[in-house]
């Protein structure tokens, strides 16, 4: 099995070292083409970037294998910075928190009552099948939603006029 050293890139995607461990004089703090910050480790997972693959005999001199910076880590699958799917996943969280303040704005001026239950359900199925591809997309904000879809649809399936519920809800802020 391959062993790998680690490597440090910028959050550009610049490569500054493909073998931080073996070559630590070759590192830097900031990237020497754009000036961003250099990163060893997932901002995920914080598990270290995959670099070079160390030999297992002789010795071993960088450049000789060209090292292309990965768009994703290899133990969780998060994107990183520099790939355009981090662009997408930000993109998707921002898009469901937009949703979650939508239907809070919903919840809390009484529209939610009045808006036909297949707009509500369409809203929460797009968010389900955003999130259902492989994006990771942090779960909080789908929890929210999911929990809060849920408690408006008991409350209006038993008759509950959602209004009381807002109005003690925002007695806890």
């Amino acid at each position: 099995m391959d062993q790998y050293d680690v490597a440090q890139i910028c959050k550009n995607g610049h490569v500054i070292n493909s073998m931080i461990i073996t070559h630590p004089d070759n590192g830097c703090d900031f990237c020497p083409d754009c000036g961003a910050k250099s990163q060893t480790i997932c901002g995920w997972c914080k598990n270290d970037i995959k670099g070079e693959s160390l030999p297992t005999f002789g010795p071993h001199y960088i450049g000789l294998s060209p090292y292309k910076a990965p768009n994703r880590c290899s133990k969780c699958g998060m994107p990183y910075p520099w790939s355009s799917l981090y662009k997408i996943a930000v993109l998707l969280e921002s898009f469901i928190l937009l949703l979650l303040s939508f239907y809070l704005y919903m919840v809390s001026t009484n529209v939610l009552i009045r808006t036909p239950a297949i707009v509500i359900t369409i809203l929460i199925t797009i968010v389900m099948l955003v999130s259902k591809h492989n994006y990771k997309i942090p779960r909080s904000s789908l929890s929210i939603l999911g929990i809060l879809g849920s408690i408006c649809g008991i409350l209006r399936f038993c008759g509950i006029d959602l209004t009381i519920v807002v109005g003690l809800l925002s007695k806890f802020k």
